[in-house]
């Protein structure tokens, strides 16, 4: 007899982002020389806080559970750290520590939604949005910006969208992915107006949000013109501004019920999010931790600049300049027309036949594009480019 499978897992597909990473991993483990700029993971080393703090847990010999919504360490830490960095009255009640921020996205919308309830999702979006939205048992609703607006919000479009009454929730990712756009504090409170007119939670993913600009050490939060986090439900998390991806430390912070309604739910997803990691965030918002930030941080910009100036050279691309995250998403409509492929074949070709992995933007919601993901150095991604110009001199006469 044949285990039977459910539908639930046929009607979800697998992160692109990181099938790609793994296509691109088999081709180097036969001998090709790929270079992988799929997958948004940092190569950065973890700073040595954090290190030292997880290696100190370790030397406790504590193996124990935890308290489900994380030790009350970790939740006074990220508390402080929210409320220095929104002005915002946090308390350790408004924080549920997950392992990873895709959980607590995923929590929150277990406990937000019922059945069929929809929630509008801003594309470009992560990967992952709607999906999680329909394994909550709700429907995304996707509303596409333009892309020769540079994917700023169409504030009458976003009005007329939210208007249905099952709409419960507007998901926003600033900085986002894969686009790198930051939305600026006048768009988002423009949209917390909208939000809360219409009476639907804002969901804001700000996994990116100290990864910005070497002016700016932290990206604007719609939390920002929240008071007591009434309408807005926050996601962040160490994976990105801490280069610690497999740690898996991610939190939610929001109204002091929600959090408590969500964290019963967690206690039989998850049960608790790794100690060791727990430990590590109780030291993540030092002195020194944030000046590693901003050199990893200023790093990550040269990497932009340098992927900006370089691809100004490549035919058929043509890119709105990333303000944060580690991201680059040129429009290559033009390339694709000449050639008479999509977005899919033509990441699938460049892997194949130039030994670079990138992302189509169908994966993000918005055909027509590539993503960049400028994880590796400077080197690297210079002599990515160089490939793509080789290959795309071969297959586009002049």
């Amino acid at each position: 007899m044949r285990l039977k499978i459910a539908t639930r897992p046929s009607n979800v597909t697998e992160s692109i982002t990181l099938a790609i990473s793994a296509q691109a991993a088999a081709l180097r483990a036969l001998g090709h020389d790929v270079i992988s700029l799929a997958a948004g993971e940092p190569d950065f080393e973890p700073v040595d806080a954090v290190r030292c703090a997880a290696s100190a847990f370790l030397e406790r010999r504590d193996g124990r559970y935890t308290a489900t919504s994380g030790t009350h360490e970790a939740r006074d830490a990220i508390a402080r750290f929210a409320a220095a960095s929104c002005g915002l009255d946090v308390k350790p009640e408004n924080v549920l520590v997950t392992a990873g921020t895709k959980p607590a996205i995923h929590i929150a919308l277990l406990t937000l939604l019922e059945p069929g309830d929809e929630v509008l999702v801003l594309a470009p979006y992560w990967v992952s949005y709607p999906d999680i939205v329909h394994l909550a048992g709700g429907v995304a609703r996707i509303l596409v910006g333009d892309a020769a607006r540079g994917f700023a919000p169409d504030f009458a479009a976003v009005e007329r969208a939210l208007t249905p009454p099952r709409r419960r929730a507007l998901g926003i990712n600033s900085p986002n992915t894969p686009t790198g756009r930051i939305l600026t504090a006048e768009e988002l409170a423009t949209l917390h107006l909208l939000a809360r007119k219409h009476e639907v939670t804002i969901l804001s993913d700000e996994i990116y949000a100290s990864v910005c600009t070497p002016d700016l050490e932290r990206a604007p939060s719609p939390a920002d013109h929240d008071i007591g986090l009434e309408q807005t439900l926050v996601f962040d998390g160490l994976s990105k501004s801490h280069a610690i991806p497999g740690w898996r430390l991610g939190w939610m912070l929001g109204p002091r019920d929600f959090v408590a309604a969500a964290g019963r739910l967690q206690s039989h997803l998850l049960g608790n999010a790794s100690s060791i990691a727990q430990a590590a965030a109780a030291c993540a918002f030092t002195d020194e931790t944030r000046a590693s930030l901003r050199r990893m941080v200023t790093e990550i910009s040269a990497r932009r600049e340098l992927f900006v100036q370089a691809t100004r050279e490549l035919r058929g691309f043509s890119l709105a300049v990333p303000e944060g995250a580690f991201y680059a998403f040129p429009n290559v409509q033009a390339l694709q027309d000449r050639l008479g492929i999509n977005d899919e074949d033509l990441a699938s070709r460049l892997l194949r036949e130039a030994s670079v992995a990138i992302v189509p933007g169908s994966a993000f919601g918005v055909p027509g594009h590539l993503r960049f993901s400028l994880t590796r150095d400077r080197a690297t991604i210079d002599e990515a480019v160089r490939r793509l110009r080789v290959w795309i001199d071969e297959n586009l006469p002049a």
